[in-house]
């Protein structure tokens, strides 16, 4: 891409204060909480309604159904389910040594 036609954007946020007020869709899809998915097909026709890209953003409205995250992610409902159950197996024992260490 030539210079002249290249935008600059400020350094990406350091913290989550620092990009509250930020761009949507998020420009920075480097960021770890970016939602950078390739979809396809009728799934890339969901994602064009939303223009959800930050991870941080979803977290702060609260719970969200299975299908809902489907969406964003462009997966189905059975497959959230699935990376459901492992998050929670990967985290239990360290929450049950949190609860036993008081």
């Amino acid at each position: 891409m030539p210079d002249s036609l290249a935008v600059a954007l400020p350094a990406p946020p350091a913290r989550r204060a620092e990009c509250i007020e930020g761009p949507r869709p998020c420009p920075w899809s480097t960021c770890r909480y970016h939602l950078r998915v390739e979809r396809r097909g009728l799934q890339a026709a969901k994602a064009d309604v939303t223009q959800e890209t930050c991870a941080l953003d979803l977290a702060e409205r609260g719970g969200m159904k299975l299908q809902e995250v489907a969406d964003v992610l462009g997966v189905t409902r059975e497959r959230v389910r699935q990376i459901e159950l492992r998050a929670l197996e990967r985290i239990r024992p360290g929450v049950a040594h949190l609860v036993a260490t008081g």
